[in-house]
Parts: C-alpha cells; sequence; structure tokens
C-alpha cells in the first residue's frame, strides 16, 4: 500500500470556510496524496502539502512546568509550544499523556528539549535563552549593568 495514491474524504461544515470554499461548495476530497506508511488496519499515514501542516499539532518545546493542585491530587502540566503557532498559542498539557504520545520531547538527546526562538519577553522584561537544564529552561534577564542568571 505505500507509495499508492489516495484521495483524502474531508467532510464539509456548514459555515465553515475550507481550501477556500465555504459549506456546500467546498471539496469532498482532496489529493490525490501518496501513502507514506501504514499505521493501523485501516489507517495510513499519507503526505499532506504544506497548506494542511497543521492539521496534526507537533509539540516543538516544553516552555514551562508545574504542578497543579486539586484536592488530594497533584496534577504534573508543562506548556507546549507548537509547531507553526505564534508563542501565544502555547498550551499546558498533562505531562503524563504528553511523555506517553511525546517521548523525544523529555529525553536528553532530543533536540526538541529547548526552545527555537530568541529573545522572550517575561512580564515586560526581554529574557533570553541561555542553557538547557535537566530541570526546564535557563534564561538569561537583561539588565543596565549586565546580565544576571535566573532558572525559571
Amino acid at each position: 500500500m505505500e507509495g499508492e495514491q489516495v484521495l483524502l474524504k474531508v467532510s464539509p461544515m456548514k459555515g465553515v470556510m475550507r481550501f477556500g470554499k465555504r459549506g456546500k461548495l467546498s471539496p469532498r476530497y482532496i489529493g490525490p496524496l501518496e501513502v507514506l506508511k501504514r499505521v493501523g488496519e485501516v489507517a495510513n499515514e499519507l503526505a499532506l502539502p504544506p497548506g494542511l501542516s497543521g492539521v496534526h499539532p507537533e509539540p516543538v518545546a516544553i516552555l514551562d512546568r508545574e504542578v497543579r493542585k486539586l484536592r488530594s491530587k497533584e496534577i504534573p502540566s508543562i506548556k507546549v509550544q507548537w509547531k507553526n503557532r505564534p508563542i501565544e498559542e502555547s498550551t499546558w498539557e498533562n505531562k503524563g499523556d504528553m511523555h506517553e504520545k511525546y517521548p523525544r520531547l523529555f529525553t536528553d538527546s532530543g533536540t526538541l528539549s529547548r526552545p527555537c526562538f530568541l529573545p522572550m519577553i517575561v512580564r515586560g522584561r526581554t529574557m533570553d535563552w541561555v542553557d538547557g537544564s535537566h530541570n526546564g529552561p535557563s534564561w538569561a534577564r537583561r539588565t543596565v549593568e549586565g546580565v544576571s542568571f535566573q532558572n525559571t
């Protein structure tokens, strides 16, 4: 099945603009698209065109970590930067779920453990990326006298 060309069925939604057409006029199928590999019994991984690259979000970096406390439970969460999305659209995700889906985010050898952007503004201060650590990113706060370091 790998290497074959298939059409991808897309379901039109009333009032939603997709592929440049609205409602009934939007296409029912797009393609042909190449099958890269078989994922399941009836599921295949397809080579999507660049315009559809945001269909499946892909994490780029872990920006922050926190433990949310409920009555008797502690839930570890991470703030994730997504590929092709601005930093303002970063989301808080359950650490366990993300570790299961994207284990490369949590490895020391993975390229995704550090953010890929410079500089960053935090609470009105400009922060520059300095180095990565096992507990999270290290940032340098710009000051008039020089540079002071802090882990966040």
